[in-house]
């Protein structure tokens, strides 16, 4: 008989109690402390605002169980007060007993979701053992498939029970159910890097169910990240040359800029990089990638001496060529095409009748997509940016499902998926650009590959802000300045220049301001046509120092966290500590 969802509601109740529990006894000063009412607010309440219907509608038999629970709410809460952390760990056994209790008299004897995913870690392990004696030369590929064929039926008779206690892990449950099919797959066909592909993605999904259900199928709270770089917008006009300044942000808060890595990417229909000027001086280097195709490496060494504040880090000299990009430069090419690509190889495979072959390909390409997440400036991570990852993604395991299963789809079912996974990557690419085109001008995109400190430890960023090169609609007053043809001015002393393109000079540069010394940052502006003066201080007005009128938005989507119903009353206050 299969785990109920109220079984296994009460399970992941319970691990929320005990993880509240965990993380009070770690506490040791008010920033733990504060952590653990996070963890009261985020996990907790959550957990029970998740579950708790389910448990409701068990009647009679819950009813004793959830009079423990709401008991324990209120002792708890008086426990954070004291910062006792004793108090809470005897009131989260005393929920775990009750509800652990409950939970054999809704399921039987159904096992708990920490024994199905050791089960299922246990069956890959059994496999991976196998593959290994492969690469050792050994004719393994028929146990291999009983071992994958082993965890497809475990998988197949507990995925509900899963789904049902931890709906935030759907994704995850899904591609463990497509990896396991691809480690059969991948038996047949006696392929070390298939089985490989399958096993490591395999990992990763376990890592995130067995996350979910630790923090009772709430996501934990990420730490936010201080660190950010920033384009700021200039304005200028088609042949003219603009100095696109990039800004540090946060460097004190982190101790300290060490190092850092940027990917950076424009339109090579609209602009055209001529040179990168650095600010930081040292042993600053740049890599130029493809500046033809309008990628760009822009590289600081880690060292022990850096900024401790923040600062222009350097200046990428742009042509204007033209005021309308091609949506397509800001997209990482390769990946995509490699997407793309699979898609239209495994439709002919599918139609001619070579399904595996088909899926094989189609596995092949998607597990490279994968690769991306958490990687900054990758396919994954630009579509993550607007809320397309997840659905791209889940295409993806679709079509996988229907080609990869011992009897896969018919042919009509798998074409249809493909088409499925087509759109989805299309709505995607396409939803990521119109990003790019919000606040007008042609976008810079600069994407953060590493950072580290003086000590050279990693450091978590921010997304970037984009610059942008704005070409019309602005009445600044350096704007207006240009209009007036005053006269240029010349590079900044002290600078060094690289020409990543080995063109001709190019024309007179239009600069912007010094750095400043105020706690918000430098004023930045930009001066007129080729010849023209700079903007001054005193141009590019006051308040933060940025000119009146110049627009940044960052490219991230906003998180909405829904409410927790009639549990917002109990929800502690943060940052009262």
């Amino acid at each position: 008989m299969p785990p109920s969802p109220q079984a296994e509601g009460a399970r992941s109740i319970a691990a929320a109690f005990r993880a509240l529990a965990d993380v009070a006894s770690a506490a040791a000063d008010d920033a733990g402390w504060q952590q653990a009412d996070d963890t009261y607010n985020n996990v907790v309440l959550a957990a029970l605002d998740l579950h708790r219907p389910s448990l409701v509608q068990a009647g009679d038999v819950a009813r004793g169980p959830l009079a423990t629970v709401d008991g324990a709410l209120f002792q708890v809460g008086q426990a954070l007060d004291g910062q006792d952390a004793a108090r809470i760990r005897a009131e989260a056994e005393r929920v775990a007993a009750a509800l652990d209790a409950l939970a054999p008299g809704l399921a039987g004897s159904a096992p708990a979701l920490g024994t199905t995913l050791a089960g299922w870690r246990k069956l890959a392990a059994d496999f991976e053992r196998l593959a290994g004696r492969q690469l050792g030369g050994e004719d393994v590929w028929r146990d291999m498939r009983n071992a994958a064929i082993a965890l497809m039926d475990d998988v197949a008779a507990r995925e509900a029970a899963v789904a049902a206690a931890v709906p935030a892990g759907a994704i995850a449950l899904q591609q463990v159910r497509v990896m396991a099919y691809r480690m059969r797959m991948a038996a047949l066909d006696q392929s070390p890097d298939a089985a490989a592909g399958a096993l490591a993605l395999f990992d990763r999904a376990m890592n995130e169910l067995e996350t979910s259900v630790s923090t009772g199928g709430v996501p934990p709270r990420e730490v936010p990240a201080i660190l950010s770089f920033e384009g700021l917008p200039v304005v200028g006009q088609v042949g003219q040359s603009v100095a696109v300044p990039i800004m540090t942000r946060g460097v004190a808060d982190v101790g300290g800029l060490g190092g850092f890595v940027l990917d950076i990417r424009w339109s090579t229909r609209a602009l055209r990089m001529d040179d990168v000027r650095w600010n930081l001086g040292g042993a600053a280097s740049a890599t130029a990638n493809d500046v033809a195709a309008g990628h760009y490496i822009l590289e600081l060494p880690p060292a022990p001496v850096g900024p401790e504040v923040d600062a222009r880090v350097a200046e990428l000299v742009m042509t204007v060529l033209g005021v309308t990009p091609d949506p397509a430069d800001y997209v990482p090419s390769e990946p995509l095409a490699a997407l793309y690509d699979a898609l239209d190889e495994a439709e002919q495979m599918t139609l001619s009748g070579e399904v595996a072959m088909a899926s094989a390909r189609l596995f092949g390409a998607y597990a490279g997509f994968a690769d991306g997440q958490g990687v900054m400036g990758s396919l994954y991570a630009r579509l993550e940016a607007v809320d397309r990852a997840a659905l791209v993604e889940t295409a993806w395991l679709g079509l996988l499902d229907r080609a990869s299963r011992p009897e896969p789809a018919g042919a009509d079912a798998i074409v249809e998926a493909i088409g499925a996974a087509r759109a989805a990557l299309a709505g995607g690419v396409e939803a990521y650009v119109s990003s790019l085109s919000t606040d007008g001008g042609i976008p810079i995109t600069i994407d953060v590959i590493s950072a580290t400190d003086l000590a050279g430890r990693s450091l978590a960023t921010r997304r970037t802000v984009a610059a942008r090169v704005l070409t019309s609609g602005l009445a600044t007053p350096t704007a207006i300045g240009s209009s007036n043809g005053a006269a240029g001015s010349g590079s900044p002393a002290g600078t060094s220049s690289q020409d990543p393109s080995g063109t001709d000079a190019p024309p007179a540069v239009v600069q912007a301001p010094p750095v400043g010394t105020g706690a918000g940052g430098a004023p930045y502006g930009s001066a007129g046509a080729a010849g023209g003066a700079g903007a001054s201080d005193a141009d590019a007005g006051a308040g933060d120092g940025r000119p009146d009128g110049l627009l940044r938005v960052a490219l991230a989507a906003a998180l909405l966290i829904g409410g927790l119903g009639a549990l917002l009353s109990a929800r502690r206050g943060s940052g009262a500590r």
